[in-house]
């Protein structure tokens, strides 16, 4: 997929936040028939987390699905399979980094070959600044939503 660019992430959260209710109701409505399974992922976990941090980690996960449906190709169905695969290997690569003699360098290295790397740079800047998320979970709303951007830059395709 190509990659998501600053402007049309800025672009998405303008259109998200001019959105009244009942649009931004379609919009999670049509997200829910496109992506099922993401969708009952996070209706799953919302008991597991927060509040705030669940909410948090919703908005996100709506804005990034727009930032790519932005975009000319047509994001593929992402299975529950593939997220639970998707976050087993970035929980692997948070610890790898964790245990990295040079840790800024290696996160810094990641940020540079990263292939949407302004949509994980706006994620990952917004998580850090939020101050009413819990520390204790911003890793995994980290870990998901970069899996959330994995999935959709790997996907393409047709939604049923």
């Amino acid at each position: 997929m190509e990659e998501i660019r600053e402007e049309t992430i800025v672009k998405a959260i303008q259109e998200i936040a001019a959105m009244k209710p009942e649009e931004f109701d379609g919009l999670v409505k049509k997200i829910e028939e496109e992506q099922p399974d993401l969708m009952n992922y996070l209706k799953e976990i919302d008991d597991e987390i927060d509040y705030d941090d669940w909410g948090f980690m919703f908005y996100n996960s709506i804005l990034i699905w727009f930032s790519f449906a932005q975009g000319e190709k047509t994001i593929g169905l992402v299975s529950r399979e593939m997220i639970e695969e998707g976050l087993e290997a970035n929980f692997q690569l948070m610890e790898e980094l964790r245990q990295s003699e040079d840790l800024g360098s290696a996160i810094e290295e990641l940020f540079k070959h990263y292939p949407q790397r302004f949509l994980l740079n706006y994620v990952a800047n917004a998580l850090v600044s939020d101050p009413i998320i819990q520390e204790k979970n911003k890793l995994s709303i980290f870990v998901y939503l970069k899996t959330l951007i994995d999935l959709f830059d790997q996907s393409e395709g047709e939604i049923p």
